[in-house]
């Protein structure tokens, strides 16, 4: 059973998977040491933002964080923008 944590990007209380800010097809799985995490949703719906190509190294913690701040459920569900409707 997989423990149960609060994702960072919906709030909901739900299994969480580890999202790498750095791709690990660009820059690899040991040395990647910024992740956070979130629900296997808001993951798959994160990554539909990330190119496949590879982008400045700026990129990728400026897409998180604008996920994070605008895109993800719970920034939906709060946003008092109608940007969503």
């Amino acid at each position: 059973m997989r423990v149960m944590f609060t994702c960072q990007c919906c709030g909901e209380l739900k299994p969480n998977t580890k999202h790498h800010v750095y791709p690990v097809r660009h820059y690899g799985k040991f040395q990647n040491t910024s992740f956070f995490m979130c629900c296997r949703e808001c993951h798959s719906e994160l990554e539909t933002y990330i190119p496949m190509a590879k982008m400045p190294r700026k990129f990728y913690p400026a897409i998180c964080l604008l996920f994070k701040t605008f895109l993800c459920p719970l920034a939906r569900k709060n946003s008092t923008y109608k940007l969503f409707e």
